[in-house]
């Protein structure tokens, strides 16, 4: 295309990064070590754990069926989820934990917070959003790696969330950040995440010589017969596919496994080379 020009252009690209700023969630083993002074100073975390002991009372403020205490383990499990991606691994050692503790049973606050995301997600849960995201606010600017300005929309890029995670895990941890009212980019390798996640909104990313390739579906999408075919038989039943090269249907259960091990006596082995079995008689394909 042709440039464009515009008058004070790098006072309008700070407003535009002022209003969208890109937040990148990644797992924090794997950031970037950084020097002593590199990053502003953090607030008192005594402040910091008392705005974090507000937001979970406004929580609590209706808590139905939840006690305050499991409706705490349910947040305490949040935080922790949170700064496993927010903790930046400074030079020093002194690192805070805000509301550490660990209940005396892990599995039990990870229902909780399940619990705490239904409720979240029901209509009229818009006040409830709004304490969520002031919440993540909150820890972003603990951290000291970004302040938000109070008219931001941040985009949100997650790398890898199933690292460190048990699928039963990665589904509570995926269900809380679709309630965060952000638009959301996730790169992943785990069929469990992509079972989660509709069709249309998949990208496959496929590394070529010299560039990477996205594909998608088109605008047009799917019809609705193949939308539940694709949704039931793929992306329900056998996600993993989704990251093969390429299928090779077959009609029945018999024909995968005659297909896959006269493949293994030739010396063939579909997995590493991105083949996928389906048996289309029992997927509804024609």
């Amino acid at each position: 295309g042709h440039p464009i020009d515009v008058e004070d252009i790098n006072d309008q690209a700070r407003h535009l990064v002022r209003l969208m700023p890109v937040l990148r969630l990644r797992d924090a083993r794997f950031m970037r070590r950084i020097r002593n002074g590199t990053v502003p100073n953090v607030p008192n975390v005594e402040v910091t754990a008392r705005q974090l002991d507000f937001l979970a009372r406004e929580l609590s403020s209706h808590p139905q069926n939840l006690s305050d205490g499991q409706i705490r383990q349910g947040l305490s499990a949040m935080v922790q989820l949170l700064e496993h991606y927010f903790s930046e691994q400074g030079a020093g050692q002194a690192r805070y934990r805000l509301m550490r503790r660990r209940a005396s049973n892990e599995q039990r606050s990870w229902r909780y917070l399940d619990i705490i995301n239904r409720m979240i997600d029901r209509p009229g849960g818009r006040s409830y959003r709004v304490i969520l995201l002031g919440l993540f606010a909150t820890l972003l600017q603990a951290k000291g790696t970004l302040r938000l300005d109070k008219d931001a929309r941040p985009l949100l890029l997650i790398e890898d969330p199933e690292t460190r995670l048990h699928p039963i895990m990665l589904s509570v941890a995926w269900h809380l950040l679709n309630l965060l009212p952000l638009q959301r980019i996730a790169t992943t390798n785990s069929g469990e995440l992509l079972s989660l996640t509709p069709v249309e909104h998949v990208c496959r990313l496929v590394r070529e010589s010299s560039r990477v390739a996205a594909w998608r579906l088109g605008p047009s999408g799917l019809s609705t017969e193949d939308s539940r075919r694709i949704s039931f038989h793929i992306r329900f039943n056998r996600p993993s596919s989704l990251f093969a090269r390429c299928w090779l249907l077959v009609e029945g259960e018999t024909e995968t496994w005659v297909i896959n091990e006269l493949a293994r006596q030739c010396g063939h082995h579909f997995d590493a080379e991105g083949i996928k079995v389906i048996e289309f008689a029992q997927s509804g394909l024609k």
